[in-house]
């Protein structure tokens, strides 16, 4: 049993690693898992290719990744998705 740690000022969730990714973030890592474009991964959401960048670029920074594919491969270790 894991028990789910909240940060108190944003009131998400935080992953056992300590970084806080947002259900956003988590769909845009799920889809990107499995192989959408940006503007794939924009028109399922119905966001912005613009938004769905920001996003990425996020959740790079996060995860401490460069790329798209290490951010998923990261994400999975991290038990994230």
């Amino acid at each position: 049993i894991s028990a789910v740690a909240v940060d108190h000022e944003s009131g998400k969730e935080v992953q056992p690693c300590g970084v806080i990714i947002t259900d956003r973030e988590k769909e845009v890592l799920k889809w990107i898992q499995v192989g959408k474009s940006n503007w794939e991964i924009a028109a399922i959401l119905g966001i912005s290719p613009f938004t769905v960048k920001n996003h990425i670029c996020k959740i790079t920074r996060k995860l401490g990744v460069q790329t798209r594919g290490h951010a998923v491969s990261r994400a999975i270790e991290l038990n994230i998705i």
